[in-house]
């Protein structure tokens, strides 16, 4: 259908003022217009991501070379890309040809938006320069968001938000200010990773023979450092159990692969060595309980009779020094 046959039916006078009615420009204005606002989007993508990528580069090249903290560079990085690409929107609203006073009533009004509707927005941003500040944690750092039901590795400490890589290479984003708000545990704060490997023996096992054994295997597993002497220590005289604790050192990279390679290994080692791994087991023992009793007055006595000899013993002493 011809334009400027369907124009008098619209009073529009013809093609060119149709489009002029319609849209505000001519049908030149209106094509040039799109031409102009396709090449700015690809220009916005292309640049962005010429922008991450030397940004990334330049992080790494300082990282290396000046030794800078990686997680305050990488929150710097995010606010700088964050504001080139503000910067490069408004030159390309300008090449599209919106002129700086729509621009400044636009952004007024999407300003005076996100003042009523981002306030959360607000507190992550405040909340993530809280935690550059407080340094409470570093990117590779293993930590433990209580109350969040949040652990892993930190990735990433971004403008608004926090990245954290769990078990399974899980990604689990939190936003700065829950963060911020919650009780953080650093497990590796200091580098290394202290783990801690709980074994239960039997009562009638050998303690010593079961230290040895274990700390026989933390000395030959490959991921433990050595540098740091591993222990074995009796930590609980369980309801069932004799509850032995093993204490040895690993890096941040290798401290789970460590912990479960270990526990397999010090486990048959345990049993081929004649010692068993305690389970939760109620004993009852049947006897006559009138020869408990006696069998308790009978020790009771024994143990004053202890008593007195050492007080008598104190007191001849006193006498007689």
């Amino acid at each position: 259908m011809n334009l400027n046959t369907l124009a008098p039916g619209l009073n529009t006078g013809s093609g060119e003022d149709f489009f002029k009615s319609i849209f505000g420009l001519s049908g030149q204005e209106l094509v040039g217009f799109l031409i102009r606002l396709a090449i700015s989007i690809v220009v916005y993508v292309l640049v962005s991501k010429v922008v991450d990528r030397v940004a990334a580069r330049t992080i790494n090249k300082i990282a290396i070379n000046k030794g800078v903290d990686v997680s305050a560079l990488l929150y710097g990085s995010s606010i700088i890309r964050f504001s080139a690409r503000i910067v490069l929107l408004i030159i390309l609203l300008n090449v599209i040809g919106v002129q700086s006073n729509t621009l400044t009533g636009i952004f007024t009004v999407i300003s005076g938006g996100i003042a009523l509707a981002s306030q959360d927005i607000v507190k992550d941003f405040i909340a993530g320069i809280s935690i550059m500040l407080t340094k409470a944690f570093a990117v590779d750092d293993y930590i433990i968001l209580v109350g969040a039901n949040v652990e892993g590795y930190v990735k990433a400490i971004n403008m608004f938000h926090v990245v954290v890589r769990g078990r399974g290479d899980r990604t689990i984003t939190v936003p700065c200010s829950t963060v911020f708000r919650a009780s953080v545990t650093n497990l590796t704060a200091e580098g290394h990773w202290l783990m801690e490997l709980p074994i239960g023996i039997t009562y009638e096992d050998n303690i010593r023979v079961a230290r040895e054994i274990m700390l026989a295997e933390a000395r030959k597993e490959p991921l433990v450092l050595q540098d740091r002497a591993a222990e074995v220590i009796l930590s609980e005289l369980g309801e069932s159990s004799v509850n032995l604790l093993l204490l040895a050192w690993t890096t941040k990279a290798d401290h789970f692969v460590a912990y479960w390679r270990l526990l397999e290994n010090v486990k048959l080692a345990l049993e081929a060595n004649g010692i068993t791994i305690a389970y939760n087991q109620l004993d009852v023992h049947l006897g006559n309980l009138e020869d408990r009793s006696k069998s308790a007055e009978n020790a009771e006595k024994r143990w004053l009779a202890a008593k007195e000899a050492e007080i008598s013993g104190a007191e001849v002493s006193e006498l007689h020094p």
